[in-house]
């Protein structure tokens, strides 16, 4: 039997059970883990995939509606999909690009979902095709008035956040070829497979955060198609969690440490690092390269990203709209990491500024900017 959001509250901390609490108009729905259907159980030897019960719940108390596969199977929620074998939600792709292009006629964003699921087997060419159309529109043409219109399509709004769809999916199940793997948590917006997050039980033997790595690089091998739209790789591991992309390796998983862009909450010291929290921004460094249109982008400061208020809206009860700050004292590494990268305000200015992608003859490496306030690589840590 399922159980509500609120019977699993007992086992989560006194500030999640808050956090709760002041959240009443969220949905009810259980975070624990689903049972997949017999048949593919039967044919692939699958294993039960298990997400902490706060890892889910922070994304609901972030505004993300949080769905249970088993439900989706069972028809008790629909998501527009018809196959294991699909990635993308094309039925929610389609509502929300009707809604943040509404001037745009209808053939017009067929045409960008065309553009966007056209792929061919290169896994990073496609990944960094799909980042400019995340960063720089879809261009499209259509016929007004007998004259031919070239313009954008737009895959998140950033300025209405309302016509956005916010999802997050437990466990995630896709089938490609002979293999079939179930992701942990899959978050979608706007029916686009964005974030793929494994989780990593602590009372697992193997219970490490390099087992979670081990486990993605094998996902990305073996069901590929799920990548080619994704932005950020996140392993948890009980309270501990990393983030990284597609080609970083182990040393390039890194430690989130700020929730809004400016203040920095670690749990623990690290090497290098004050133990005390601290405000600061990078010195002035000269351009790098490749963010979306290939432009050069400045890395002084944090480009466009909000400077929020996080403890005083607690303080006095009130709620954002669209997603919510919370003080990060004593805040734990996964608390951080999904307020600071997932909060609704924040994300698509940290895919337009945080990621660049690295060419040479032989190779793609798509890669975060490092900022020592946001960011820290885990190289100084032994126990991994």
């Amino acid at each position: 039997m399922l159980a509500s959001t609120r019977a699993i509250a007992s086992a989560l901390t006194p500030k999640l059970r808050l956090l709760l609490d002041m959240n009443p108009a969220q949905p009810k729905r259980a975070t624990v883990t689903s049972s997949i259907s017999r048949k593919l159980r039967r044919r692939f030897d699958l294993r039960q995939s298990v997400a902490a019960p706060s890892l889910l719940t922070w994304f609901e108390v972030i505004g993300y509606t949080v769905l249970l596969e088993s439900d989706i199977a069972s028809l008790k929620y629909r998501i527009g999909r018809s196959s294991y074998s699909e990635v993308i939600l094309r039925d929610r792709l389609y509502s929300a690009l009707l809604l943040i292009n509404p001037t745009l006629p209808d053939e017009a964003i067929a045409t960008a979902i065309n553009q966007i699921t056209t792929t061919d087997e290169n896994l990073l060419e496609n990944n960094r095709r799909f980042h400019q159309f995340l960063t720089d529109g879809v261009e499209v043409e259509y016929l007004l008035n007998e004259q031919i219109v070239h313009d954008k399509v737009w895959l998140i709004d950033s300025d209405n956040l309302l016509n956005n769809d916010w999802l997050v999916i437990h466990p995630f199940t896709v089938v490609e070829g002979s293999h079939a793997h179930c992701p942990d948590v899959v978050v979608f917006i706007n029916g686009l497979p964005l974030a793929v997050i494994v989780s990593i039980h602590p009372s697992d033997d193997q219970a490490t955060l390099k087992a979670g790595y081990e486990r993605i690089q094998t996902y990305i091998q073996q069901i590929p198609k799920l990548f080619y739209y994704n932005t950020f790789l996140v392993i948890t591991c009980g309270n501990r969690a990393r983030i990284g992309t597609l080609t970083s390796n182990w040393q390039e998983f890194l430690l989130w440490r700020t929730i809004d862009g400016e203040a920095v909450a670690v749990s623990h010291p690290v090497a290098g690092v004050p133990k005390a929290r601290f405000r600061g921004k990078l010195p002035p460094k000269s351009c790098r390269p490749v963010v979306g249109s290939g432009e050069p982008v400045r890395v002084d400061g944090f480009p466009g990203i909000s400077k929020l208020p996080l403890a005083s809206a607690v303080a006095r009860n009130e709620r954002h709209p669209e997603g919510e700050d919370f003080t990060d004292s004593g805040a734990t590494e996964l608390e951080v990491l999904i307020q600071g990268v997932f909060d609704k305000r924040r994300i698509r200015e940290l895919i337009q500024h945080f990621i660049v992608f690295e060419s040479t003859e032989t190779d793609i490496k798509k890669k975060f900017i490092y900022r020592p306030f946001c960011t820290i690589s885990t190289k100084p840590y032994r126990r991994y």
